[in-house]
Parts: structure tokens; sequence; C-alpha cells
């Protein structure tokens, strides 16, 4: 600095130093050292694990932060303090990569550096689940338990050992081997009628991971034949397989279990075995109806039905008629679709008690004697659909073991229910719904059904004209049937005969169109009811109506008896009755033989009577110890047969008549 007076021409040179104590004049940052670095790290570690820190170095002793400026993959972060590890949603993977390379950057706020991480992946020896995927198999429907339907294909990563097992088996009807193998269960059988398509599920594990798949079998139908068992006791011997002439169509082959085959058969057939022995016989094709109808070479030869087939029958009339040993073995049901005719399918079966509950007989229209002499049958076919069925002659007759019940059974179009449960001792099923109005014949209908007693109160049987026999010998019967419209009814003989214990009140039918009474109350120990109004103008034979109807004694003096020809043993053995009949009209009889023989409560006077006609007067009165009364005024000049007419009775010899027989009695 220059100092300068211009009065004394003075100078003064000052040189002065001036220091700054500034932040602009501190010494100079250094930035911070951060080196490439390396770090291993283990596949499965998770994003919690801390891989490593980098590290890096400042010469001013700075505060450092790190960052990631490069992470190619997006797998890992980074704390501010250096702390390296996976992002949470990241995972590591060996053989995916078994290296990343990222770029981090570390600062002291004024300087920074970067360098190249290196992460190595660390492989480990992990377990990797087998792979399965759902499979299918296709197999016939007859395949054996033994036959392998399938192997089951899985895969494993690792390269594991694998072994398989079901874990839903409906029915248990599969099985597995620890290879996959599957098969059917020891004795399980496919039926593609039941089931065409299978799901099962197969678990396959390698020790430690396990997978599972559906594995879905698909099965084929196969045309099954109509298998049965015949059995020979000797060398030579015949058996026949007939046809039904009534039905066409034959076109079939037969197996017949002895290594011999017939083909292209149309007809009856028939073959020799060589020897005794059980033989199955196979019919396949077309093979509409078999015929036993008790052929001597096939009804004590055959012995089972072991399989119905796919055959759709036409018909199985007298298709087992007369095989007495016969039974059936078969699970399935025969396709009856088409079937019309049952008749005499079981007669005489004498063995056969199958459980025919879900055969299909709704087009069938005749079941005439169907059980007929089934002894065994005792199966709940409750369910029948017989709807369409019109004649049900003898259906139950000597089914004597058949008590079932049938009350939802549509009966509606039946017209003939002749002998329907004749000797079925053993049925007393419910039938009181049943709707009768179609039925003309109930003749023989509960004949010899010894246990039958069930309610027939609101039965419509206002079409039916036969009822002769109709509970002839039904012992314990007793049920009201007064109500019943009997007017088109044209025969009654027999109708209680042997009815032990009925005693209904039946006074108010309509017999006008009645012409046959004999035997109708004959037996009918315990019935005693009025029956004088009764319209019998109509019937012509009475005979043994009353025979040993011990308890009868009715007044039946209204009786209109003047088409009568036949009053044998009607009253006999009546021991009861000593009813008012002095008016009846005797003029057409031609037979009184027996009439009164052991009634020994009568004594009515019969001294009106035209017996003008009749021709037999055997034992007419024969122990009717009470009876006493003058017949001498009787026309008896037709009378040639009056043997012991009085033997036993009260009457003198002077109330006996006097002409033909009579003139040489002594």
């Amino acid at each position: 600095m220059k100092i300068s007076n211009s009065i004394g021409k003075l100078y003064l040179l000052l040189t002065l130093s001036i220091f700054s104590c500034s932040k602009d004049e501190a010494p100079k940052n250094s930035a911070p050292l951060m080196a490439d670095q390396t770090f291993q790290a283990l596949e499965n570690i998770d994003a919690q694990t801390v891989i490593g820190t980098v590290t890096a170095t400042d010469p001013d002793k700075d505060t450092l932060e790190f960052t990631l400026t490069s992470d190619p993959d997006g797998l890992f972060e980074i704390t501010t303090d250096g702390e390296l590890s996976l992002l949470s949603s990241a995972m590591l993977d060996y053989e995916t990569a078994t290296s990343h390379t990222v770029t981090a950057s570390v600062s002291d706020g004024d300087a920074s550096d970067t360098a190249t991480i290196t992460i190595t992946i660390l492989d480990l020896n992990e377990n990797q689940a087998p792979v399965i995927s759902g499979q299918t198999f296709t197999v016939a429907e007859n395949i054996s338990d033994t036959f392998v339907i399938g192997t089951v294909a899985a895969s494993d990563p690792d390269n594991d050992d694998l072994s398989f097992s079901l874990t839903n088996n409906p029915g248990d009807l599969f099985e597995i081997t620890a290879a996959g193998e599957l098969s059917l269960a020891q004795g399980q059988q496919l039926d593609y009628d039941t089931a065409n398509s299978l799901n099962i599920t197969v678990e396959v594990t390698d020790g430690t991971a396990i997978a599972d798949a559906i594995i879905n079998i698909l099965v084929t139908n196969v045309a099954k034949g109509f298998v049965t068992v015949w059995e020979t006791s000797g060398p030579n011997q015949v058996i026949s397989i007939p046809t039904n002439p009534n039905v066409t169509g034959y076109d079939y082959d037969v197996d017949w279990g002895d290594g011999n085959t017939n083909a292209d058969l149309t007809g009856s057939t028939s073959h020799t075995y060589e020897g005794a022995g059980t033989y199955t016989v196979t019919i396949t094709g077309n093979f509409p109806a078999l015929y036993i109808n008790q052929n001597a070479d096939s009804r004590f030869s055959l012995k089972s039905v072991e399989e119905w087939g796919d055959q759709v029958w036409q018909s199985m009339e007298r298709a087992f008629a007369g095989c007495s040993l016969f039974t059936i073995n078969a699970s399935d049901n025969p396709d009856l679709s088409e079937v019309t005719n049952m008749d005499r399918m079981f007669y005489l079966n004498q063995m056969m008690d199958h459980n025919v509950s879900d055969w299909d007989v709704s087009n069938v229209t005749s079941m005439n004697q169907l059980f007929d002499g089934a002894l065994l049958f005792n199966q709940d076919i409750g369910s029948w659909d017989v709807g369409q069925v019109t004649s049900m002659i003898r259906m139950f007759n000597q089914a004597r073991a058949f008590d079932q019940d049938l009350n939802d059974w549509d009966v509606s179009q039946v017209e003939k229910m002749t002998g329907m449960f004749l000797n079925a001792r053993a049925f007393n099923g419910d039938i009181s719904d049943w709707n009768v109005s179609k039925v003309w014949s109930m003749f023989e209908m509960f004949k010899d059904a010894h246990n039958f007693n069930q309610a027939l109160t609101d039965w419509d049987v206002s079409q039916v004209t036969e009822m002769q026999n109709m509970f002839h010998n039904a012992e314990v019967f007793d049920q009201p049937i007064g109500s019943w419209n009997v007017s088109k009814v044209g025969s009654m003989s027999s109708m209680f005969q042997g009815a032990i214990s009925f005693n209904q009140n039946i006074d108010s039918w309509n017999v006008s169109n009645v012409t046959r009474m004999p035997r109708m109350f004959q037996n009918a120990y315990a019935f005693n009811q009025p029956l004088n109004n009764w319209n019998v103008s109509q019937v012509v034979d009475m005979a043994y109506m009353f025979h040993n109807a011990k308890a009868f004694n009715q007044n039946l003096n209204s009786w209109d008896t003047g088409k009568v020809v036949s009053t044998l043993g009607m009253f006999n053995n009546a021991t009861a009755f000593n009813g008012n009949i002095s008016s009846w009209n005797m003029g057409n009889v031609i037979n009184t033989a027996y009439m009164f023989s052991q009634a020994k409560a009568f004594n009515q006077d019969l001294g009106n009577w035209n017996v003008s006609n009749v021709t037999n007067m055997t034992s007419m009165f024969q122990s009717a110890s009470a009876f006493d009364q003058d017949l001498s005024g009787w026309n008896t000049t037709k009378v040639i047969h009056c043997s012991h007419f009085a033997t036993d009775s009260a009457m003198d010899t002077s109330d006996l008549p006097s002409l033909g027989c009579f003139d040489n009695t002594p």
C-alpha cells in the first residue's frame, strides 16, 4: 500500500498479508474407495437373511451410505449401511443361475464410488415333488382281476424312485402295485351297464414329497351270452335246448362247455355228452326264447341260470317248466322289455326262490301259472308293474311258501284270476286295494289258501261270472263281503265249501243269475246266516249245498226252487237244520237221495211237496232221527231207487210213500 502526502512529498510503502477464515479456504475432500466384492448365498435363503455387508473406505473418515445402482435380475436390495439381502418377493435358484452381479454405490455425501458386487449361489441338494397328470385307460367289462389295466405314469425331477397308491377308490374296486400297475381288486368285476366310466385318485411319492392325479377307466361293453349249468348222470346222455314254436328269429351259437360248439342254429338243438359231469353251456347270438316245457331231455338236467346276458327276450312261456331242481344264480336281470307271455315260466320249479323283485315285467300281458308249483318261492315282488296283465290264472297255485304284500299291484286290466292263489297255503298278503273291476273269473281263486283272511270288502266284483270254489277250504277266511255285487255270477258251486270259519251276512246278495249252487256251504261248519232273501229262481243244482254245515239253521221257505233238478245230499248231516221249506216247488227235481240223511234236528212238514219227477230217493231221511212227518201222499211213481229211505228215522211205515219203488219197501 502506498501512502502519499502532497505537502511533504513523503511516501510510505506498506505490505499487508490478509488471511481468510471461511470454508472456502478449508482442505480439499477425498472420495470414498470401494473395491469389487464377492459374496456367497445358499439358494434357499429368505428375504430376511443378510447375504453380506458391502464395505468401503473413506480417507476423510466420513460417514458412508450405500445404494444399488444396477440390479439386472431385480433380486436384491441394500441398506444404507451396506447389508445386502434378497427382495421380499425374490427367490434364488441354483438351477436357474449360479451367480448374479449388481453394482453398488457408496457416497460420503460429496463424493462417491461404485463397485461390482458378485453373489455366488450355492446349490442345495433339495427334493422336488414327483410329477403326475390325469390319465385314461380303456378296458373291456369282462376282464379278470388278474388283468393289468395299465401302468400309471409319473416322473421325478430328481430321478428318485417312486411308489404308487390309491387314495380314492369307490367300492374298493381297484388295486395298484407300488410300481403303478393298475388292476381290479381280487374278486371284483366290471359291468358296463352299471358304470361305463370310473374315476379313481392315484397318489405317487418319492419318499418325501407326494403328488396325485385322477385316473379315468373307460369300460367297454362286451356281448354277454345266456349262461346255464347242466348236469349229466352218465355216458352218452343227451340234453336238449328247445325253442319256442311260436317265436321266430332264432340265429344263435352254442358252446356246450365240453370243447364242442355249434353255430348259426335257427331252431331246437341237442347235444350228447361223453360222460357224467357238470357243464356250463353258453348261448350267444339271437336266442329270443327258451322252451323247456317239461322236455324229458332237459327238465332234470338243467340246474341253473348263471347269467341272463344281453339277449332281448321275446317270450318266457314255459321257459323252465318242469325243471324241478332248477334255480337262478345270475346277478344280472333278464331283458324282458319285449316279453308279453310268462305263462308257466317257473312251473314246477320246486327249488326256485331267486330275487326277481327288480325284473321289468311292464309289457307282460299273461302270467298264467307263472309260479305254479314253485314250492319254495317267497320273494318280494310287490313292486312289479303288472299294469298290462290281463290273465293271472293259477299264478301262485301250489306256491306254498309265498306270502308277500301285493297291495300296490295295478290289476285294473286283469280279467281272469281263476285259481290265482289256489293251494297258496301260506299266503295272507294284503290285497284289499286291488281294482278287480274287469275280472270275470274268480273260480278257485282262494281255494286251499288255508291262511288267507284279508279284507275284500271294497272289491268291485260286478263283472264276475264265475265264483265256484272261490273260498273252498279257505279255512280261516271270515271277512264281510255282504256288499258285493254278484249279480252277474252264474255259478257258486262249492264257493264256501270247507270255509270252516266263514259266518258273514250275505243275505243281500243278488243271486238271480246263479244256476249252480252244489256244495256251496258244504263243511262250512260256522255258517249260520239268513239267506231267505235270495232269489234262487234260476238255480238248477243244489246238490250237497249245506252238507255238513253243522251250524246252519235258517228259514228258506221263500226260495223259488222251480228249476232245481237235484237236491242230492242238500242237508246231509246238517245237524242243526230245521228250517221251514214246506212250500218249495220240487216239480222238476229228479234226485233227492241223501237229502236229509243225518239231519238229526229236521222235522218240517213236507207233505205238500210235488216229487212226481223224482227217480232217486235213496237214504233221503236215513238217520234223520227227529223226522216223523207223513209223506204217504207223495206221488212217487217215477222213483226207482229208494233203499234206506227212512232207515233210523222217526217215521212210521204208515207215513211212507206207497207208489213206485215203495211198493216193495218193508
